[in-house]
């Protein structure tokens, strides 16, 4: 992982404060509430409109807080100003695979505008992914025993005009959900064999709809 400069990181640490993070609430969970329980090198845009890069970031799903590891201490803080837009970049075997989260959407479902999407796709029409876990209790038959795990579930969502519209990744739904383009995209579905049930898949048919 690369390292931040020192000036840019002497900066940053300068500018960004941060509360330790109390991880004692998922003592007794197995597993970890992270999308990636390793520090990821990432960028961060503050709700003051600062941004810093090769910020060491990890984000707890569960409870949707985007996490700084402290330089002097290696404490893991939660930052004070509000982050609006954080880029991740995890290693994968081609290379970096950068990751962009933004909150601020409306959405229909309840849930709050403080909370993080990844974005797909970043245009008129917008695909959104939502991914968290949630802490699952199970207990086997005749035992006194209670085990907490955490369960991993994502949604996906289409965004125009200040309104989410829910989608599975099923071709569909997704059709209904863009009936106003529904000949040109069965067209291009067809000619390109896209299976929406891939997300790369999808991710090109949202491309293709709003170069319509």
């Amino acid at each position: 992982m690369a390292t931040m400069p020192l000036n840019v990181k002497g900066q940053f640490m300068q500018d960004v404060q941060g509360n330790v993070v109390r991880s004692i609430k998922y003592t007794d969970v197995q597993g970890n509430p992270y999308l990636f329980e390793q520090w990821v090198n990432g960028t961060i845009r503050l709700g003051n409109g600062k941004s810093y890069t090769n910020v060491p970031l990890r984000y707890d799903i569960v409870s949707d807080e985007l996490q700084f590891k402290d330089s002097k201490s290696d404490q893991a803080l939660n930052f004070k100003e509000p982050v609006v837009e954080f880029q991740l970049m995890p290693a994968t075997e081609s290379g970096e695979s950068p990751m962009m989260f933004r909150n601020g959407f409306i959405s229909d479902d309840g849930t709050s505008p403080k909370a993080y999407y990844q974005v797909l796709f970043d245009g008129g029409l917008k695909l959104l992914k939502r991914k968290t876990k949630i802490i699952f209790e199970n207990r086997e038959y005749s035992s006194a025993i209670t085990t907490k795990t955490f369960r991993e579930e994502e949604y996906y969502y289409l965004y125009k005009n200040n309104k989410t519209i829910k989608i599975k990744k099923d071709k569909k739904q997704v059709l209904t959900a863009l009936a106003d383009r529904v000949t040109e995209l069965e067209a291009f579905i067809k000619s390109n064999a896209l299976n929406l049930k891939n997300e790369s898949d999808l991710v090109r048919l949202i491309a293709h709809y709003n170069s319509l």
